[in-house]
Formats: structure tokens, C-alpha cells, sequence
């Protein structure tokens, strides 16, 4: 499978529909025009053993967001809506807010057109003789264009232009205010995080416990999040009550982690560990639908606003006694290169992990092998 390549190949489309694909290149300006290629193997892993089936609804999607529906809100939509109609207006779909853009200029156009023909007399206004006509003018007045074809011919037929000038200031910097937050929101950039489709747990040779692992890359390279944080948390449903029971896991300190290369976000399964019954009981822990829920925190390195990934992991896609594919390989003083292709691919856990492949710099003759490199001034990763 083809490596993707180019600076628009840097959302992570495998866990994201056609119709959110489009919506997120919409909201983004760092979108190109060419269909995105999942990076995900074109076949499947061998069956390798799991926690446990994973036949249950998971809270936290694929794609990151979250999984819960909110029925009965209808009739406080409207009303709940119009309190925060800015925030509705960001979140919306471009062809929706297009629409709507473009329709409350006309609306605004033709009513106050409708009542300046009904509230005075054509004669106090040079050029406008039809309703047509004082629609217009009233476009030229609030856009701030005069051609001197239409205008009041006395102080008091000045009064309702004046007030629309005004009402049109409004409206401009509301969209204004829109536009921009439209294009300088960071959501659609969690989508340039990738995760590992499956998560593993292994036994290092100096631990006596089990360690849960999954790997993630930032695709957005060279533009790290700042002090981006890690949370980690396992999610129990209790069938009794039917609610949900929240357990942090701690994750373990691997100094700052460098977002560039493949990181790993590691757990210790130590007998106090809530993730501890998975392995002694993985039924019960299939029964009470154990999510492991992944969330980023952070801020755009580019405009400072806060940034969220949110990511899971349930029962069946915890591999266990695997390991991952080491994708880092290092071609000399050129710098370091990442196999993305191999990202999600696992292999049966033997020894520690976290070797750095090394490349040969050389061939047998004797003559320099090119690398792709991820520090050099070329990158084709």
C-alpha cells in the first residue's frame, strides 16, 4: 500500500465517514482538494486474542466524537438555540451557513425596503418609484454604496437609511466575528492525531505486571501541541443502576512526549489498577462494557486555542501479549523516518520494546543509500 504524501494528507480519514470528511476539510483551511487514502492496512491483522467480544455500544466513537443521543429536546431547541447562536452558527455546516449568510442580508433588504415603500411617500426620494426600486436602495445604503441615482430628498426621509446603516454595521461585524472563528477553530485539527486502531498489552521482561499501550502520531508535523496533557480513563457500566462508573488510569511519566514520533501512552497494570479485572475476569469486564477512553488537552501552537482529542478503546480492540511494529528507522546523520503504513500493524510481544531501527547508511559495494527523512528538508513520510 501506497504511502500518503503531500501536505494535505494529514487527517486521520480511516475513522471518519464521507460526510464528516467534507465537513472537516470545510472548516479547515489547511484542506487540499485530492481524496484523502485511509491509512489503515487494506486487510485485517491475524486473529490474535482480545479482552473480550466487544458487542456493546461505546461512548466515545471512532471519530472522537461522543456516541450519546439526546432524545425529547425538541421543543426546547429553538429557544436553547437562540441563547447561543454564535457558537450554533460556528459549529454549523459551510452550506448551511452560506445560506444562511447570504439570506439574512436579502431578508434584512427587502423589509426594510417593504417598510420604507409603506411609511413614505415616493416623493421625498429621487429614483425609487417602484417596491423593486426601494428594495435596492436599500441594499446600496446598508452595503455603503452610493451611485447618486437614489437618494432622500429631505432630512426626515434621511431617518430610516440612517437606521438601516446602522442595523448593517451590526450585521457585518456579527458575521465578521463569525468568519473568523469559523476558520481559526481548532476542532477540525484533532482529526491530524492519529491513534492506533488497536491498543496492546504486554509483560515487560523487568515489570511483573502487565502494561497497556497505544500508540499515537501527530500527522501535523512540526506543529506540536503546547503543553499538551494526557488522561486516561475506564469507563464501567453498572446494569443494576444503569450508569456509568469513571476510574482514572495513571499514565506512566515518559518525559515530554515528542509529538512528532510515534508515542506510546503506557498504563501499569498493578494490582490496584482498576484495569487489573480485565485480566482477571475479562467476562465481567465485557459484560460491564470497559471503554478505555484516551483525551488530549492542549493549544494550536499557531493561534493558542485550545485543542481536544478524545480516543477509545473497548474490549475486543485490546490485543493482548502483542506488541507494535517498530515503524522509526534512522538513516544516519539525514535524520529519522516513519513508516506510517505499518502504523497500526502488531506483532507478538518478545522482549522489551522501543528499539530504534537502524538503516543501513551503505549498500555492499559501498555506495550511500537514500533515506526519507523526517529532520531534513525533505520529508516523505
Amino acid at each position: 500500500m501506497a504511502v500518503p504524501t503531500g501536505s494535505a494528507d494529514i487527517f486521520t480519514t480511516e475513522y471518519m465517514d464521507s460526510e464528516e470528511i467534507g465537513y472537516e476539510r470545510s472548516c479547515s483551511s489547511m484542506c487540499g482538494g485530492d481524496e484523502q487514502r485511509p491509512l489503515l492496512p487494506d486487510t485485517a491483522d491475524v486473529t490474535v486474542g482480545t479482552l473480550g467480544r466487544g458487542h456493546y455500544p461505546r461512548l466515545v466513537a471512532r471519530s472522537g466524537e461522543t456516541n450519546v443521543v439526546h432524545f425529547n429536546s425538541r421543543s426546547r431547541k429553538i429557544l436553547t438555540q437562540m441563547g447561543f447562536m454564535f457558537h450554533v452558527l460556528i459549529g454549523m455546516r459551510a452550506w448551511k451557513l452560506v445560506i444562511l449568510f447570504f439570506m439574512s442580508y436579502l431578508v434584512s433588504y427587502f423589509v426594510i425596503g417593504a417598510v420604507l415603500w409603506f411609511s413614505h411617500d415616493m416623493s421625498e426620494f429621487h429614483g425609487i418609484h417602484t417596491y423593486f426600486e426601494a428594495v435596492v436602495f436599500t441594499g446600496y445604503t446598508m452595503t455603503t454604496v452610493g451611485f447618486g441615482n437614489q437618494y432622500p430628498t429631505n432630512p426626515a426621509a434621511s431617518i430610516l437609511p440612517l437606521c438601516s446603516v446602522v442595523l448593517s454595521l451590526l450585521m457585518d461585524a456579527f458575521w465578521l466575528g463569525v468568519i473568523f472563528a469559523r476558520i481559526s477553530s481548532p476542532r477540525p485539527l484533532r482529526h491530524t492525531v492519529l491513534f492506533s486502531k488497536s491498543a496492546v498489552m504486554y509483560n515487560e521482561s523487568e515489570q511483573a505486571c502487565y502494561l497497556f499501550s497505544c500508540r499515537m502520531i501527530n500527522l501535523r508535523l512540526r506543529y506540536p501541541w503546547v503543553d499538551l496533557s494526557v488522561k486516561m480513563t475506564l469507563s464501567l457500566y453498572e446494569p443494576k443502576t444503569q450508569s456509568f462508573e469513571m476510574h482514572d488510569l495513571k499514565v506512566e511519566e515518559n518525559g515530554n512526549i515528542f509529538f512528532d514520533l510515534p508515542w506510546d501512552i503506557k498504563h501499569l497494570c498493578t494490582n490496584d489498577s482498576p484495569l487489573q479485572q480485565a485480566l482477571t475476569n475479562p467476562a465481567e469486564f465485557d459484560r460491564r462494557r470497559g471503554e478505555i477512553i484516551l483525551e488530549l488537552n492542549g493549544q494550536d501552537p499557531l493561534t493558542g486555542n485550545c485543542m481536544k482529542k478524545r480516543f477509545s478503546y473497548c474490549a475486543h480492540e485490546v490485543l493482548r501479549d502483542r506488541n507494535f511494529v517498530c515503524i522509526v528507522s534512522s538513516g544516519g546523520e539525514e535524520g529519522y523516518s516513519v513508516d506510517l503504513t505499518q502504523f497500526h500493524n502488531t506483532e507478538a510481544a518478545t522482549g522489551i520494546y522501543g528499539a530504534i531501527a537502524t538503516k543501513p547508511t551503505t549498500d555492499e559495494a559501498g555506495a550511500p543509500i537514500e533515506t526519507a527523512s523526517v529532520g531534513g528538508s525533505t520529508n516523505q513520510v
